[in-house]
């Protein structure tokens, strides 16, 4: 049961840094007129998933 906590901690942990990424990208590219490769609702959802992966990982750490 541990190993598979320790395992979902990493994919919250991936999964956050590749959204940030993504939204990152997205909102540079609000700027830059380049945005049409990522659409917005891709980019809503990485901000869902970078907002509740940040909770739960400062969560875990605290």
């Amino acid at each position: 049961m541990n190993n598979l906590k320790k395992k979902l901690v990493w994919i919250g942990v991936i999964l956050t840094i590749w959204a940030g990424s993504l939204r990152i990208v997205y909102e540079a590219g609000e700027y830059d007129g380049w945005n049409d490769a990522v659409s917005y609702e891709s980019c809503d959802v990485a901000r869902r998933i970078t907002f509740f992966g940040q909770l739960y990982i400062v969560d875990r750490i605290f």
